[in-house]
């Protein structure tokens, strides 16, 4: 009898442990996964950054070509 209780509870440890185990592999690849996307979320915003210094840039050449045509319009 006392015996079949030890086998339970031997088997009970033997699931948490498997559980256990699982679930670290689980957190490991999201954590991965989360890394991943870190890196992805810097790169894009890198590009965007990239992006409205151009954006800014072209804006000010444009509004000093307007300028200047409005000046040999006057």
């Amino acid at each position: 009898m006392e015996n079949d209780r030890f086998k339970v509870l031997e088997e009970k440890i033997s699931g948490l442990i498997e559980q256990f185990s699982l679930l670290k592999k689980e957190k490991e690849e999201v954590y991965k996964k989360l890394q991943q996307k870190e890196s992805e979320h810097q790169d894009i915003q890198e590009k965007l950054d990239k992006l409205n210094k151009e954006r800014d840039t072209v804006r000010s050449k444009l509004d000093n070509l307007i300028n200047r045509l409005e000046e040999i319009s006057t």
